[in-house]
């Protein structure tokens, strides 16, 4: 939320202190040095490789496949172009988008607060170093996904429904500012309309008024969405005619059972989470607080209703809970100091503790690879900059990996997704024949989509996620002869590397001179 110290606004604050400087600081060197040791996550990757294909000529949603809507793969374009310009990895380059957006989020948020005059009473060197700790080291492996995005977007709208809630005055610049920022999260989904419009609801209910839905901020959100939405019609319509059918068909009804959901260990730490930040906000009537919770809520609503369990779709609520415990901390240090040392041994130092786990910040910092050994396997075998295609059913297979060995890739979308979530939907009982129909077309344009970047591009390796799948497609009549003209050149992982033919034979290891 704050990343500097206030300035003179005519009430008591507290500045930011040299060992809230030099404890912001370390935050943001762990955070960084996290980064540099680990990967990109699969989707990011990706989401990359997208913005680049994009960037060089092709038309999205028919040249490059993406079931997300644009404003998703146009979070990487940055990166991409200064990629280009820089020759750069532009894996790093999303790492500065997100540590310059953590900053200016912060710094937004602090000019509502420092207008509404709510940044007086807490100490803002602990909600600076929670939001960084959130922000930085949270996100862990999960760094820099949309969702990371997202939720650093909403954070100035956050503090203007707490300007709101509190009966504040704000100037139309400053809410127009955060109601545009805050319209991204529901361009990037739909779904997520749900944590920007419960905190919306909270102010109005606090108010008491009405007119808190027309403030500038929700008109200029409402006004943003419509002309994204409307640009997304226009603009890219092959959208709306080949992703929205097969995101429909397979990927929206392809949920795990409540229960499960439920009793994901993500899902509990977070109903216990919201259940304490409720209470709290019942007891303290913190609108600033209130207002974290009620987003924090909307993005668990989503998480469940999604159903997929993946931890990027958990991890926004985790991060502004976390910044919600932070804030009651810094104002209880403020007010009963004493009272203040229970709360931190008590709730916000083991929920800071338990979130980076959520964010799998032990596969970057032990360096986990999903498939150990792919990629220099590839390097092993393959030429130098080579051209690779994939038969699987998770992208995971071939992202990162492509991009690792500084490869092309061969084809319009990163694997038979359909087929990994749509077998799961056929072998349940639930399903109707209508929806098994629906997920065998969307199963078969996909193959037949693979089949014809195969043939068409040649690459130079294809990699197949293992032999069971492999002998399942291959027995298919789209990827019959999905293989011809290639051998069995390695394995890794249970990962089968298969060369082109007449591919050219990778160069030999130099030797070093002595």
């Amino acid at each position: 939320m704050n990343l500097l110290a206030s300035g003179n606004t005519g009430t008591v604050t507290f500045p930011l202190s040299r060992f809230g400087a030099l404890l912001a600081l370390s935050i943001i060197v762990l955070g960084v040095a996290i980064q540099a040791t680990g990967q990109q996550i699969y989707d990011n990757s990706y989401l990359i490789t997208v913005a680049e294909k994009v960037l060089d000529g092709a038309t999205p949603y028919v040249d490059v496949a993406e079931v997300n809507l644009p404003a998703t793969w146009l979070l990487y374009m940055p990166a991409v172009i200064l990629h280009k310009w820089s020759g750069l990895r532009a894996e790093a380059f999303v790492v500065v988008e997100i540590l310059a957006l953590t900053f200016a989020s912060g710094l937004a948020t602090m000019r509502v607060l420092r207008e509404a005059h709510l940044d007086h009473d807490i100490d803002l060197n602990v909600v600076n170093a929670v939001a960084l700790f959130a922000s930085l080291i949270v996100w862990g492996a999960n760094f820099g996904q949309r969702e990371h995005f997202a939720v650093l977007c909403l954070l100035p709208m956050l503090a203007v429904c707490a300007a709101r809630a509190a009966g504040a005055r704000l100037s139309a610049r400053t809410a127009i500012l955060a109601g545009v920022l805050a319209a991204v999260v529901v361009c990037l989904k739909p779904f997520y309309a749900l944590p920007l419009g419960l905190p919306i609801l909270a102010s109005i209910l606090i108010r008491r008024s009405p007119r808190t839905a027309f403030a500038p901020e929700n008109c200029a959100a409402a006004l943003t969405t419509l002309v994204y939405y409307v640009a997304v019609a226009k603009l890219t319509p092959a959208y709306f005619t080949i992703e929205m059918p097969q995101l429909v068909s397979v990927y929206i009804v392809g949920r795990y059972p409540l229960a499960v959901i439920l009793t994901h260990p993500m899902a509990l730490y977070l109903i216990a989470a919201l259940s304490v930040l409720a209470y709290l906000c019942w007891r303290g009537r913190d609108t600033r607080a209130i207002m974290l919770t009620a987003s924090a809520a909307g993005f668990f609503l989503t998480y469940v209703v999604q159903g997929k369990m993946s931890f990027n779709h958990g991890l926004p609520a985790i991060h502004l809970a976390l910044v919600a415990f932070g804030v009651e901390y810094a104002r209880r240090r403020m007010a009963n100091p004493e009272n203040a040392g229970a709360f931190l041994r008590l709730v916000l130092t083991p929920a800071a503790a338990i979130a980076p786990i959520f964010g799998m910040i032990h596969v970057d910092i032990l360096q986990i690879d999903t498939y150990p050994g792919l990629y220099q396997a590839v390097e092993r075998v393959a030429p130098a900059h080579p051209s690779i295609g994939a038969i699987a059913q998770t992208g995971m297979v071939a992202f990162p990996t492509v991009r690792r060995v500084n490869g092309r890739w061969v084809g319009r979308a990163c694997s038979i997704w359909a087929a990994e979530i749509g077998f799961y939907m056929l072998g349940l009982a639930s399903t109707t024949p209508d929806q098994k129909q629906r997920i065998k077309d969307v199963i078969h344009t996909q193959r037949a989509w693979l089949a014809e970047d195969l043939a068409q591009g040649k690459p130079d390796v294809i990699l197949v996620e293992d032999a069971e799948l492999r002998a399942r497609e291959l027995a298919t009549s789209e990827l019959a002869h999905a293989l011809d003209g290639y051998r069995h050149a390695a394995d890794a992982s249970g990962v089968e590397i298969w060369l082109r033919a007449d591919a050219a034979a990778p160069e030999p290891a130099k030797n070093p001179q002595i």
